[in-house]
């Protein structure tokens, strides 16, 4: 799972310009952002990445080599099978979407084969899904502050006790290569 916010998008493309072209992974990109521009940012990650980057959609199969956004207004699962579930979000939520439910959802259906990066961004989302995330077994990382916009939501999964490496976009592309 990335986890993003305010300063969010440069620090993505920082990443996915760095990162190794063919490695085992999926990624979740929880970025707090308007509905009408999920489209817009894939298309900005598209341009700077070696993987495929897409809004998610329900019954997608989560696969290696791709980087699948939350939409906004509904509430990201993922089913036994390794499916994408879409279902309403009923709750009020401060941020959309939530960074933390997503941590939850993934924790959940991978446990120790899940893991998770905080990049720059405001407020705390996230902070509460990072001990979630890490008490299934999941890994997390964060941005170092130094190289964030806003270093509130990497800063406050560092607070939870749960990151284990903190680094620059870069330096976090090269350590999930290694």
């Amino acid at each position: 799972v990335l986890g993003a916010s305010l300063g969010g998008p440069p620090a993505l493309r920082r990443f996915f310009g760095a990162l190794s072209p063919g490695l085992p992974v999926c990624f979740v990109l929880a970025q707090h952002i308007g509905g009408g521009f999920v489209k817009l940012l894939a298309d900005q990650l598209n341009r700077c990445s070696a993987v495929d980057v897409m809004p998610a959609c329900s019954g997608r199969l989560v696969r290696h080599g791709e980087v699948l956004l939350v939409p906004v207004g509904e509430r990201f699962a993922i089913d036994d099978d390794g499916r994408v579930e879409l279902l309403p979000e009923k709750r009020q939520r401060l941020y959309r979407p939530s960074v933390d439910d997503v941590l939850q959802a993934v924790g959940r259906r991978y446990g120790e084969a899940a893991g998770a990066i905080i990049f720059s961004g405001m407020g705390a989302d996230g902070a509460r899904g990072c001990v979630d995330l890490a008490e299934a077994g999941g890994v997390v990382w964060a941005q170092d502050a130094d190289s964030c916009i806003i270093s509130s939501m990497p800063d406050a999964a560092r607070l939870s006790g749960t990151v284990s490496y903190s680094g620059t976009p870069e330096a976090l592309a090269q350590r999930l290569a290694d």
